[in-house]
């Protein structure tokens, strides 16, 4: 049996993972005026940072599982 570790993202906590991992581009996160634009920028990012599979509160997975 596999272990499954969930981890829920506020909008500070995501505001945070960017600008600590993606300095780069978080001019561009914050500058996005939708917070459904933000939560998908999140989702990928965090999936190209290695968190595997990235789901959204309204979705399914962003990567494949």
């Amino acid at each position: 049996m596999s272990v499954v570790q969930v981890r829920f993202y506020s909008d500070i906590a995501a505001l945070t993972f960017v600008q600590r991992e993606f300095p780069e581009y978080f001019e561009a996160f914050t500058s996005l005026p939708q917070d459904a634009e933000r939560a998908h920028f999140f989702r990928l990012v965090a999936a190209s940072k290695g968190a595997g599979p990235v789901q959204g509160a309204d979705r399914g997975a962003a990567t494949r599982v």
